[in-house]
């Protein structure tokens, strides 16, 4: 079974590294980076294609 790879995204650095944290402790789960920035997780997205986005929306 692959892991299901996942980007962190959040403007809140803490919380982008505790969710990092908790995920990379199973090994079902991959996390292929966080970032704090909408752009740069578009950007992200078209270049790796993780499986799940974890993303803080604030309106």
């Amino acid at each position: 079974m692959n892991a299901i790879s996942i980007l962190v995204v959040d403007h809140l650095t803490l919380l982008r590294e505790a969710w990092s944290l908790v995920l990379k402790d199973d090994p079902r789960f991959n996390v292929l980076g966080q970032t704090g920035c909408g752009e740069e997780a578009v950007r992200f997205c078209r270049q790796y294609k993780p499986d799940v986005v974890i993303m803080n929306i604030s309106c």
